[in-house]
């Protein structure tokens, strides 16, 4: 899922520095939480969550090192009568807390210095921070999260298994089968591998899609506070529980070897413009990192590209929909300019490939960013590179 950058750094609110970060269990009271600490910026330390709701709370505080230390968090006050020029943040709480092993320990109060409650935290993960102490930026979810060692991954992790969940029927495809799980909070829905013919690949790969399923659902959360902050919010959303959308991930190929999905959805975080998102990936079984289908095509000697794009685009361009602002070619890739690079992807089918349009432009999204044109194997063969037959097995 692809969002505004700006709402993605709202999420990780304190900078990874050098020493990363602390991630934390426990409870205040009997609530259950979890806690990410991190280097202070701009009075900004961490935030944490109740497992019952998911949702940040920020955490203030001038330093977290030390045997003791003190924290204030601070919640959105915003209702959809609240100027946008008016403050919209309110303390809610106060934190003392001290050390204990690989604990802390301490009190919370709300922000009324009502009733203490007894703060318990266990020590879940220490996270590498930025390597030369700068910022961490989250640009996309969706490009491999195994491989992008994301430093707050942990914390990310507890906030998905949080949440409720439903669970769809098992479904047979291919090699194996699977099941699609939907977060009850966010509505974002992935799979779930039951059966593969390689146990530990199997685990393997749902470790990456559960990554991936934490990253979307912090997002989809993120996306949802920014509507709260900005006092916009889609015609559908609520300000209270706003519902920006999300993507769904459908599998079209489970294969020994490879896997390959389409992530697809509108997002709408009150900005100018709706989302659009509508994208093919496709991962390696035997290591869990993204595989680019693309790498089993052979373009040489030079022109072949060209050729493989007439083979595909005379045939796409008769199922491209029309477009309020011209001729199908208005899909950059449909243009013969673009024949050596189109700006498309491709993912495996149990037939062949198939070539989807690029999910970048946002005006053009639910035009242009589809899927084209399926290219059985029978007319793919003459571009393979050696050896890539296999791969669809």
């Amino acid at each position: 899922m692809r969002l505004v950058t700006l709402v993605l750094l709202a999420l990780v609110s304190a900078p990874g520095a050098a020493q990363g970060a602390e991630i934390y269990a426990g409870t205040i009271g009997t609530a259950e939480v979890v806690v990410l600490l991190d280097t202070p910026s701009e009075g900004h330390v961490g935030h944490y969550f109740y497992r019952r709701s998911g949702a940040d709370i920020v955490l203030n505080g001038d330093s977290i090192a030390g045997a003791a230390f003190s924290l204030t968090e601070v919640v959105e006050t915003r209702t959809a009568s609240t100027p946008l020029d008016e403050p919209n943040v309110r303390t809610s709480g106060h934190w003392r807390l001290t050390r204990a092993g690989d604990g802390l320990t301490g009190e919370w109060r709300g922000a009324a210095r009502g009733a203490a409650q007894p703060v318990r935290l266990r020590l879940l993960a220490r996270t590498s921070g930025h390597p030369d102490g700068g910022h961490w930026e989250w640009e996309e979810s969706f490009n491999g999260a195994a491989e992008l060692d994301y430093p707050d991954m942990p914390y990310l992790l507890e906030r998905a298994r949080s949440g409720p969940t439903t669970l769809g029927p098992e479904l047979r495809l291919g090699a194996g089968a699977y099941r699609m799980v939907t977060d009850a909070r966010t509505g974002v829905s992935t799979p779930r591998l039951t059966r593969f013919p390689d146990a530990a690949q199997m685990q393997r790969l749902n470790s990456v899609f559960e990554a991936d399923r934490a990253l979307e659902i912090g997002q989809t959360l993120t996306c949802a506070a920014a509507i709260i902050h900005t006092g916009v919010r889609p015609e559908a959303g609520s300000v209270t529980h706003p519902r920006p959308g999300a993507v769904s991930v459908r599998i079209h190929h489970l294969g020994a070897r490879l896997v390959s999905f389409t992530e697809e959805g509108a997002v709408d975080c009150g900005g100018e413009h709706t989302n659009y998102i509508f994208q093919s990936r496709t991962y390696d079984a035997r290591t869990g990192a993204r595989f680019d289908p693309a790498s089993l095509l052979n373009f040489s000697p030079p022109g072949r590209a060209a050729a493989f794009w007439r083979l595909w685009s005379e045939r796409a361009a008769q199922h491209v929909p029309g477009h309020p602002y011209g001729a199908p070619d208005f899909c950059s890739y449909l243009s013969a300019e673009n024949a050596e690079h189109p700006d498309v992807a491709y993912r495996l089918t149990d037939r062949g490939l198939m070539v989807s349009g690029d999910d970048g432009n946002i005006v053009s999204g639910p035009v242009c960013s589809i899927d084209l044109v399926e290219i059985p194997l029978s007319d793919l063969r003459p571009f393979l590179a050696p050896g890539a037959e296999a791969y669809w097995r």
